[in-house]
């Protein structure tokens, strides 16, 4: 009976460690990480969320009304692999120009950071593929955004809609905002759909 009890004393303590642990990694260690870096940072949409009123960490903007958290939303969606892609979406690791500045056509002369697509089609280096050049710009998804319940134009809060050299933070943050307001399952349904015929496009350029 003591040696149970002893068992069962451990156990709350290991739960309440790694509680603390918890919280002091989401609420301390989180925050920083998406706090750093430069305007192409990898979490500078995670960023983005947290400064629209979505609770990553502490302490919390002054923003109201608070939206749903990221962890939330991506529980909203059904099937691993398009809550894996909306995921990828939050950390900045869907290989998008803006941050891999096109490492996968090396055969190719592109401009650091710019939509290949637009570039072959219009031959400007001015479109920065990032997060709004994606669900609110580019030629190559216009099929897909009847999808989604927000357009470039509703959401604008500087600038044009096309963002030329990339979104302001501004304009990053209302569509950070819109993103986790709208349905998940929508949200993950167009970013499958676009990502599948990026990829399409892209093979061909190889």
């Amino acid at each position: 009976m003591a040696w149970s009890e002893l068992i069962g004393w451990a156990r709350r303590v290991v739960s309440r460690y790694a509680a603390a642990e918890k919280r002091n990694y989401f609420l301390r260690v989180q925050l920083r990480r998406v706090s750093e870096g430069g305007d192409y940072r990898k979490s500078r949409f995670m960023h983005a969320m947290w400064y629209s009123g979505a609770p990553i960490g502490l302490p919390l903007p002054l923003v109201a009304p608070r939206l749903k958290s990221p962890a939330a939303f991506l529980d909203g969606i059904a099937g691993a692999a398009r809550r894996s892609l909306v995921a990828r979406l939050f950390v900045g690791d869907l290989d998008l120009g803006a941050y891999s500045s096109n490492w996968d056509l090396s055969a190719r002369v592109l401009p650091s950071r710019s939509c290949a697509y637009c570039f072959m089609r219009y031959g400007s280096p001015h479109y920065k593929e990032d997060e709004w050049h994606v669900f609110c710009v580019c030629p190559l998804y216009d099929s897909f955004r009847s999808r989604l319940p927000f357009r470039a134009e509703h959401i604008l809060v500087e600038g044009h809609v096309l963002q030329g050299e990339g979104c302001t933070v501004q304009n990053l943050r209302a569509l950070a905002r819109a993103v986790l307001q709208s349905d998940p399952n929508q949200v993950a349904e167009f970013l499958g759909r676009s990502m599948a015929a990026r990829r399409q496009f892209r093979r061909q350029l190889q």
